[in-house]
């Protein structure tokens, strides 16, 4: 029996047009991402505030609404509570999806991203594949 493929052509058509970027960062010890350029790729600079969301797997960054201030040297910092309800610790690593055209930053910790692999590898009902 094969095992059911990935929806790439579903995945692909949702996509298309869409500029985003796909980066995995850590966290320094003050909650900061290492890698800036996707802040960069969405316009983001030093001063700006962005709002933050935090959903049940990603937190979400968007650029208007209060929140949080990309530092002067153009770091984002994820707030302490925030790191602690998505049990995100220093250096841990997250997947940053930046998706220019929504203005969003999705930061998706790597127990998310292992879950979902999980969830592919073993849906719910289908048992274990072969």
């Amino acid at each position: 029996m094969n095992a059911p493929r990935l929806p790439l052509p579903a995945l692909a058509d949702a996509f298309r047009g869409v500029e985003a970027r796909y980066v995995v960062t850590p966290l320094d010890r003050d909650g900061r991402l290492a890698d800036r350029s996707v802040l960069t790729l969405m316009g983001w600079s030093a001063g700006q505030t962005v709002a933050l969301v935090v959903e049940p797997g990603p937190i979400m960054i968007a650029r208007d609404g209060p929140g949080v201030r990309i530092d002067r040297r153009g770091h984002l910092s994820l707030p302490v509570s925030v790191r602690r309800t998505c049990q995100i610790t220093p250096g841990d690593r997250v997947l940053l999806v930046a998706d220019q055209r929504a203005g969003e930053l999705l930061v998706i910790p790597s127990r998310a991203v292992t879950h979902m692999i999980e969830v592919y590898r073993h849906p719910p009902g289908l048992g274990a594949r072969p």
